[in-house]
This record gives structure tokens, sequence and C-alpha cells, in this order.
């Protein structure tokens, strides 16, 4: 078997606290990824399929700290994302 290096373009993500409805009536506060001088809107309106968010859970633990939960939502389910 042979290997290959691929040198592999690494973009710095910073992300934006959104509020985003789904179709079902499910909304949820998030953090959309962004990429360096991307709007919110050019990240909803690409040619991606899926949009990349951390989904904000409610902690049921012991701690009080905020839970992320990671996730792809398939852009044909949302109704609206807005910057919070």
């Amino acid at each position: 078997m042979r290997f290959t290096n691929i040198d592999i373009e690494h973009k710095e993500k910073h992300t934006k606290k959104v509020h985003i409805t789904l179709k079902d009536g499910e909304s949820f506060f998030a953090k959309l990824f962004l990429g360096d001088g991307e709007r919110i809107q050019d990240v909803v309106n690409d040619s991606r399929t899926f949009l990349p968010v951390e989904k904000h859970m409610q902690n049921r633990g012991r701690g009080n700290e905020d839970v992320w939960v990671t996730m792809l939502i398939h852009k044909e389910f949302i109704i609206s994302v807005e910057e919070r």
C-alpha cells in the first residue's frame, strides 16, 4: 500500500450566535461556523447542502456550563437563521 501526503489548506473558522427555525416548528440557539470574511447570508445561500452548527443543548448534568453539540442541518429544512 502506498500513501501520499496531501496538503490540506486549513481555513480558520469563527462562530456567530444565531437563532435557527426549522420547517417542523423547532427553533433553537446555535453557533454558525463562518470562514474568514464570510457573512451569515454567504453561508446560508452558498451551494453546500448542509449547514454546520453547534446547537445549544440544556445541560441536565450537575454543572452549570453550556453544552454545545456539533451537527449538520440540511438547508432544505431551515426557514430562518437570525443573528443574536
